[in-house]
């Protein structure tokens, strides 16, 4: 895939070398400000693990971007697609804490979808308490709430499974 540009960023193949700095931003960006049943979560817990990072990056079917300005990594985001193209997923996505607010996660939403104009449906799955999250992907980005996984509707017989996650669709 050649470099795609967007207004002020460009969205490039992450590099395994740029990967550390990459999770640690990442992590960084989904600490702040998370909220569970409207309570700020302790700062001591972690929202998302380095193993589950690890084990979307390292997955044969994920393919991750870095969104660039100004030679320096503002944010990225980590997809996949089923096998014949047409259906995406969008695995995580984020802007660096200080380079929030200032239209780079539109724009690398955007470019993603520009890079693959063949899939007519992405999804992603958003917590139900992330309102901020829910206003930049039904707001800006075009997704709509298709589901609601809770206590009484779960992803699958897994026990494990988070409550209160809401399926997101963009149909194009």
């Amino acid at each position: 895939m050649s470099n795609q540009s967007l207004s002020s960023i460009e969205v490039l193949p992450l590099r395994d070398v740029e990967f550390v700095t990459f999770r640690h931003d990442m992590q960084q960006a989904f600490q702040a400000g998370v909220f569970v049943n409207d309570t700020m979560i302790s700062k001591d817990d972690v929202i998302l693990p380095d193993e589950d990072i690890n084990g979307a990056y390292y997955s044969k079917d994920t393919l991750t971007y870095k969104a660039v300005f100004n030679d320096e990594i503002v944010g990225g985001a980590m997809i996949s697609l089923d096998e014949s193209g047409a259906k995406g997923s969008l695995v995580l996505l984020y802007i660096r804490r200080d380079s929030q607010g200032k239209g780079y996660g539109v724009q690398l939403w955007k470019m993603i979808e520009k890079m693959y104009p063949d899939v007519r449906v992405w999804e992603t799955l958003v917590l139900f308490s992330e309102r901020r999250n829910l206003n930049f992907y039904i707001n800006l980005c075009g997704f709509s709430a298709v589901e609601f996984f809770n206590p009484n509707h779960r992803k699958s017989s897994n026990s494990n499974d988070l409550d209160d996650l809401l399926r997101l669709e963009k149909r194009l």
